[in-house]
Formats: structure tokens, sequence, C-alpha cells
């Protein structure tokens, strides 16, 4: 497929991590990242987060998201 040997597997998610963070360094000016459901991880959004950056991810329909002490499954 004529892929250079030096280069890695990423996945999906470290493939779009790399690119925030490249964006951001070379000052792009960006507030807010969207993604759909793939990318709506803990460790992504703790990535988006870490640039300062807000974000607006979709989520699987088994997604529980949690307000306090409460859980609420997805409907």
């Amino acid at each position: 497929a004529g892929v250079p040997k030096a280069t890695l597997f990423a996945t999906k998610v470290e493939l779009a991590e790399g690119l925030i963070a490249r964006a951001v360094a070379a000052g792009m000016p960006a507030t807010w990242v969207t993604a759909d459901a793939m990318y709506g991880t803990a460790a992504f959004r703790a990535a988006v987060e870490g640039h300062g950056l807000g974000y607006v991810l979709a989520v699987k329909s088994d997604h529980t998201a949690h307000r306090g002490w409460r859980a609420t499954p997805a409907r």
C-alpha cells in the first residue's frame, strides 16, 4: 500500500487526539470540538479538555449520563 515502515498503527481516536494537539499547537483558532459517538469516551473528552477546548460529542444509545450521584440511561 506504500505506507512508510516508520508509520505506526493508531486507532481513529488516537489519530483524532493527535490532529487536535497539532491544531492547538499551530494556533488554530478553535474553542470547541464535535465528534460522533465513536469518540465519546472519557479518555477522548479528557484529551480535548486538556487543550482547553469545549466539545459536543454524540453518545451511544446505551450511554449512561451521570448527574451528581444519579445515573440516567440514554433514551
